[in-house]
């Protein structure tokens, strides 16, 4: 039976192993939004946004951006694996996904980007009807179908939160294989998931305080932290029969 520490353990452990290892998971960090910020003005900046056919492409081309992020998201998850494994890290693992499937990277990166645009397809739609027409007797429909939409994706973000771990840990599996496995093993975990992720809203408000520079400090930790939650799920469990997922150990 799978078996999660509360979130004041897994922070705890999280913080004795970002010991000594903070410059690195900075400077990895800084440099991936370096690369994306860079890219996505670069790559924009030829589409003339004032024209149709000039918003479609730059919607094209920040979509593909951000596919492209997923292999980025390999690397970067893989130097927190190397900090939670007691290895040391490096700041060129963020590059590590170009070399470790990044077709794989990609589609997972899709599959998110579809959760999370998917469920509140019916409110833009909406949204796009009022304000051509502002029928105030859309407005309820506005809201529930925000409300659904919104609860939709969070529960599908919490399904597959797991999917890059676990692509790093068995590389072998195909892309629907590593869904029935991040599905599997957040059941009956998605309301502590949650919970660990809601818990770090304060630190984040705070960081705000600073003008972001907490985010520097923040956004280590909360990935450590969530590769802990994930190890405590991964180490624990027992083969299962049903998707045919058998655990091996991921440090």
């Amino acid at each position: 039976m799978n078996s999660v520490r509360p979130s004041g353990a897994l922070k705890a452990q999280a913080r004795d192993h970002l010991t000594g290892h903070y410059a690195t998971a900075i400077s990895a960090l800084l440099l991936i939004q370096c690369i994306v910020f860079l890219s996505t003005t670069i790559s924009t900046g030829f589409a003339d946004t004032t024209t149709l056919t000039g918003m479609i492409l730059s919607l094209l081309i920040s979509f593909i951006l951000q596919l492209l992020a997923g292999i980025f998201t390999v690397g970067q998850t893989q130097l927190f694996f190397h900090i939670a494994c007691r290895q040391k890290p490096k700041i060129n693992d963020i590059f590590s996904g170009f070399k470790n499937h990044p077709d794989k990277a990609i589609l997972i990166q899709f599959v998110l980007l579809l959760t999370g645009i998917l469920p509140m397809t019916p409110f833009l739609l909406l949204l796009f009807f009022y304000q051509k027409g502002q029928n105030m007797y859309l407005i309820p429909f506005l809201a529930l179908t925000f409300v659904i939409g919104l609860i939709l994706s969070c529960y599908l973000y919490l399904s597959f939160a797991l999917l890059y771990y676990l692509m790093l840990d068995f590389p072998h599996y195909s892309v629907k294989e590593l869904l029935l496995a991040s599905n599997a093993f957040m059941k009956g975990h998605r309301a502590k998931l949650f919970y660990l992720q809601v818990s770090f809203l304060p630190l984040y408000f705070s960081a705000l305080l600073t003008c972001g520079i907490g985010l520097l400090w923040v956004i280590p930790y909360q990935n450590t932290t969530l590769l802990f939650f994930y190890l405590d799920l991964v180490l624990t469990a027992d083969p299962n029969p049903d998707t045919g997922i058998f655990i091996n150990e991921s440090c």
